[in-house]
């Protein structure tokens, strides 16, 4: 599940390792999806350690009719920007076309790249030289996944809950499902419901919108 819609979402800043507390909007229509969700009796629970994250998760597990234990986890955060973080998408938008002689101005972000080739330029216009490239991103992220879902099925535990952010969701599903790209969209409060069977994932929605 994507966090609910925060300031900076709204404000239209990057916001990756920065953090931004989730906007009125926000928090109301993630009480409306914890009553959809209240149904299904979640076991435990998983959330990126950033606050929009763990306020989205603390929402959904307040409407259940149990308590639900919970991990918070850095492995789950967004893509971390460097020190492009909390930057305005204008003016990321035009660093990125700076350094990128053939970047299209007139088409939204998402439509210019692949996951590989934005995280290659993430890199390249970050002044401190630490964001990750895709490759480690998506092994990190595919493991922890991967280690939830073994953690449970052994238990014979079902209805695990997973908050994180849309780019880092996106990264892991496109190992899941090759239809998945840089630029699939996914709303804030998206709700994607996966079924691992036989050490394999797959999509149960396919609109990625519960």
């Amino acid at each position: 599940m994507r966090h609910g819609e925060t300031l900076f979402n709204k404000l239209d800043r990057i916001q990756g390792w920065a953090d931004s507390p989730l906007t009125e909007f926000g928090e109301s229509k993630i009480q409306t999806i914890a009553d959809t969700l209240s149904r299904y009796n979640f076991c435990y629970a998983y959330t990126s350690d950033s606050r929009r994250a763990v306020k989205t998760c603390d929402i959904i597990l307040a409407k259940q009719t149990h308590p639900v234990q919970q991990t918070q986890t850095k492995i789950l955060r967004e893509w971390y920007y460097g020190s492009n973080e909390g930057m305005t998408k204008k003016a990321f938008i035009a660093k990125i076309a700076a350094k990128v002689p053939q970047y299209d101005k007139s088409s939204r972000l998402q439509e210019n790249f692949s996951f590989k080739d934005f995280s290659k330029v993430v890199q390249q216009i970050d002044d401190m030289n630490s964001p990750d490239n895709f490759s480690t991103i998506r092994r990190k992220l595919n493991n922890y996944f991967r280690k939830i879902a073994e953690k449970h099925s052994e238990n014979g535990e079902n209805n695990i809950l997973v908050v994180s952010h849309g780019l880092s969701i996106l990264t892991f599903l496109s190992r899941i499902n090759d239809q998945i790209t840089f630029q699939t969209p996914l709303k804030n409060g998206a709700v994607i419901v996966l079924e691992y069977s036989n050490n394999e994932f797959s999509l149960v929605n396919d609109d990625l919108f519960f």
